[in-house]
């Protein structure tokens, strides 16, 4: 992400309103939580944020001093990116206690399966969609979690385990994953299931150049 404030940059539906259509009203109603705020996280909420979002939800424990971090919110944690664009700021881990904001769709950037399935288990109760990401190395993985409608992430990945440290990340997996995650918040609110990844897991290596689909229906 550049240096410069968010406020000054135009939303990218905002100057092609034409291919989106009626949708730009909904998105522009739609709050969304991304949970997790690592670069997985933030680069998901810049794009969405050009794409015309208005009102989001970040959850995670805050890294002193990131520069991009500061640009999406401020000190008090309600940011203000323009008149009409707030940012709630949620400073905390994903654990037991943690109590799902008032959202309609939910972002997974986690780097844990443990805080993931916690966050799965609060979604469903409120049957709120999560458009789950992952990366490693130079892999990354994107599906739609969508309660009553598909399997849900322990299904898919089973009994998985936390590293005790966080790997290595390829930085173009980071911005490629996030970048379909965001696309496939657009579709979810768009109404746009059929061309979506419900029920479909997107494995990606960018090691060899692969781009897996995997039915999971």
């Amino acid at each position: 992400m550049k240096n410069g404030n968010f406020g000054e940059r135009v939303s990218l539906f905002q100057s092609h309103e034409k291919p989106v259509g009626e949708c730009l009203n909904k998105i522009k109603r739609s709050k969304v939580m991304i949970a997790g705020l690592g670069r997985l996280g933030l680069t998901v909420s810049e794009l969405l944020i050009r794409i015309g979002f208005k009102d989001l939800f970040l959850v995670g424990c805050e890294q002193a001093g990131d520069p991009d971090l500061d640009q999406l919110y401020t000190q008090n944690g309600i940011g203000k990116l323009r008149s009409d664009v707030s940012i709630v700021k949620i400073n905390r881990r994903i654990d037991e206690s943690f109590s799902l904001p008032s959202a309609d769709i939910v972002v997974d950037c986690l780097n844990s399966f443990k805080a993931r399935y916690i966050l799965e288990e609060r979604a469903f109760k409120k049957k709120i969609p999560i458009v789950h990401g992952g990366v490693k190395g130079y892999t990354g993985q994107i599906t739609v979690i969508y309660p009553h409608k598909t399997k849900r992430l322990k299904d898919i990945f089973g009994d998985m385990e936390d590293e005790p440290q966080p790997s290595q990340v390829f930085p173009p997996i980071v911005t490629l994953v996030g970048s379909i995650q965001a696309s496939e918040v657009v579709k979810l609110v768009c109404g746009d299931e059929d061309g979506s990844l419900i029920n479909r897991l997107l494995v990606l290596d960018l090691s060899i150049n692969s781009f897996d689909l995997i039915y999971l229906g």
